[in-house]
């Protein structure tokens, strides 16, 4: 059957209106730029305080308790995703690294939608549902005690 004969029930994403070309070019917009910055940060080999590159200060969770919080590594593992280094950036904060492929994704997928004329609301209708939020929830709460064990392994 060819792209012609299909049937427009069949089209996962629907054509779009100029509010969802502005809503793809937001997230293709917002996506790179997160990747280009972490590109062009230098990850801490402590696995916490790339983000100080970035001007922001010291955890201050981490500075009072000796604890990383729940962020503590995302840019680091950031960084490493942008460079590349995947495996690094899950071992360094699993949720970093799966947050960065998740813009990556995003940047593709905005990209295709606008250069296609399609909107992402239903796929982002389908993502914004009760499981796949909570599965990553506890996917982030997870991976923050993850980083804790890391953290004070490594110490």
């Amino acid at each position: 059957m060819s792209a012609a004969t299909i049937p427009s029930s069949r089209v996962f994403l629907p054509r779009c209106s100029v509010s969802a070309h502005c809503g793809s070019l937001l997230i293709l917009v917002v996506a790179t730029s997160l990747l280009v910055v972490a590109g062009h940060l230098d990850p801490s080999a402590r696995g916490v305080g790339t983000h100080l590159q970035l001007g922001l200060p010291a955890c201050g969770f981490l500075v009072k308790t000796t604890v990383p919080c729940a962020t503590c590594g995302m840019t680091t593992a950031f960084a490493l995703a942008a460079e590349g280094e995947l495996v690094a950036a899950m071992i360094t904060q699993p949720m970093g690294a799966a947050l960065a492929v998740t813009a990556a994704a995003s940047a593709l997928v905005s990209a295709y939608a606008l250069v296609a004329g399609l909107s992402l609301a239903p796929l982002v209708n389908a993502l914004w549902q009760p499981r796949p939020v909570l599965v990553a929830a506890g996917f982030a709460m997870a991976s923050w005690v993850y980083k804790i064990a890391v953290f004070h392994a490594g110490s």
